[in-house]
């Protein structure tokens, strides 16, 4: 079902596919309101007979089966982004769109909730503005600025491997630009110089405090304050990183702040931000990025269309799940 287009840099590539049909569209559908009570977005959250959902969307749509199948596959093997130029699913409403790619995600692996609270899985990706609450410490989903390259719930003992990104209304101002680097791109880059070499070691072996985003702390509090310790470079996952929630981390537990983890991030940080690296591309409408987060940082730039909106799946390996 995956069809190669073009490589758009290291371990990253562009794939067409094929329309899902009619009948398999209504039949996943069908099963979907069969199981959730309804096919609306806030309907999919986690549920103990998942496997058995499962099954009954791979018998309604095996051609969604597949596709869902050779994601994972490639993500594993090939690559650690990539983009689908079209999934042909436009022309349905938001609720519907939100209801296949929740279904594609399912054969990827187990969908997980965004959040502690609400346990949505399908997330919108859109600046809340003048919605944010005083004091809210907010995740990159919910402002127009720059989101420099990170990896989600980075956060979380164990951050999810795979991620989908649908463009529902890409950013009419231009901005929004989409751009990702792989993990080992950077640490091969980082080993060809004895500083480079030293800092790997300092980021594979120190635990560093990782603070948690009010949106996904256990009460949405606004003075929760709750932390992960782990450190950025590891076998599972082989990176995490995002520079705002280590910050928050470190105010809170400045100990972990020493000369040599500040040297070994600057370094990191350096080459992180080589911008002639980084694989980049201004997502289109109905295009679709399926990332392996374990091995993918990501970002954007900044926007000013508020409308820009997409939606975010989280899709933890179902045979790493207890």
């Amino acid at each position: 079902m995956l069809t190669h287009t073009q490589d758009l840099g290291y371990r990253a590539a562009q794939y067409a596919i094929t329309p899902l049909s009619k009948k398999e569209r209504d039949n996943t559908l069908a099963a979907l309101k069969h199981h959730y009570g309804s096919t609306a977005q806030s309907a999919f959250i986690p549920k103990n007979n998942e496997e058995a959902i499962r099954i009954d969307l791979a018998q309604a749509a095996p051609s969604l089966k597949r596709l869902g199948e050779d994601l994972r596959e490639k993500l594993d093997r090939d690559h650690s982004l990539i983009m689908l130029s079209r999934t042909w699913i436009d022309n349905l409403d938001t609720d519907q769109r939100a209801a296949l790619l929740f279904s594609l995600a399912l054969q990827m692996g187990s969908p997980t909730p965004t959040d502690q609270v609400d346990k949505k899985v399908v997330w919108d990706i859109r600046a809340l503005g003048d919605k944010m609450k005083s004091g809210h410490v907010p995740t990159f989903s919910e402002h127009a600025d720059e989101a420099c390259l990170h990896t989600d719930t980075q956060y979380y003992p164990a951050p999810e491997r795979f991620m989908l990104l649908y463009y529902n209304h890409p950013a009419a101002c231009g901005g929004g630009l989409s751009y990702c680097r792989d993990i080992s791109c950077i640490k091969d880059e980082m080993a060809k110089t004895a500083d480079g070499r030293w800092a790997l070691n300092i980021l594979e072996t120190t635990d560093l405090p990782f603070r948690i985003p009010t949106t996904f702390t256990s009460d949405k509090a606004q003075d929760t304050c709750e932390v992960t310790f782990a450190p950025i470079l590891s076998q599972t996952p082989h990176v995490r990183y995002r520079k705002d929630t280590l910050e928050r981390g470190f105010a809170l537990h400045p100990e972990y702040k020493t000369a040599d983890v500040e040297k070994a991030l600057s370094l990191f940080t350096q080459e992180l931000n080589r911008a002639d690296k980084n694989v980049s591309a201004f997502v289109q409408r109905d295009q679709l990025l399926a990332i392996n987060n374990h091995e993918c940082l990501h970002g954007r730039s900044e926007f000013k269309d508020i409308q820009r909106h997409a939606f975010r799946i989280r899709i933890q390996d179902r045979q790493n799940l207890t």
